[in-house]
């Protein structure tokens, strides 16, 4: 009943892609439920009706080979692969974020078509209102070709985006 009342109040869902409403990866920290809360109007605004993520939380999740703690293993993080729309098109990372520069700034004005736009647009009209804290896009490496991690820091002193 917890999901049906998020869903009824943001009017935004917000999924896993393994289609698994249990799934561990399904858990988040509170802290990021109200942020994702706090971007839903603007998010509905833009006709995204739904947010598929490959994961939220990960016990064992680390930074890159450096054995820090990652947001995940907080529940402070999402993989953010697809922005569902109300007319019915998906808009994932993978395939429609297309100018991605490794060590380009992905907040930029860059050559995109509509759809690559209002994906950038949402995402880093996010960081810059901050919402989120850690930004890693398909610019920073490989590992992140096919989604967005976006994170939240509690402290909330810095925006670092690649």
């Amino acid at each position: 009943s917890r999901l049906l009342r998020w869903r009824a109040f943001t009017r935004v869902r917000v999924h896993g892609s393994g289609g698994k409403a249990d799934a561990p990866t399904n858990y988040l920290d509170c802290r990021l439920a109200r942020t994702l809360l706090s971007w839903a109007p603007t998010l509905r605004a833009k006709g995204v009706v739904g947010l598929e993520h490959y994961s939220m939380y990960r016990a064992e999740s680390v930074v890159g080979r450096s054995n820090k703690p990652s947001g995940h293993s907080l529940g402070r993080a999402i993989d953010l692969a697809k922005f569902e729309l109300r007319d019915g098109r998906v808009l994932s990372v993978l395939d429609d974020w297309t100018q991605r520069t490794r060590g380009g700034d992905p907040c930029r004005s860059w050559p995109d078509d509509a759809d690559a736009r209002l994906m950038r647009q949402l995402v880093c009209e996010a960081a810059a209102r901050g919402l989120f804290h850690i930004v890693v896009t398909p610019h920073h490496n490989d590992a992140h070709a096919n989604h967005v991690h976006l994170e939240i820091d509690p402290q909330g002193q810095s925006l670092w985006i690649r």
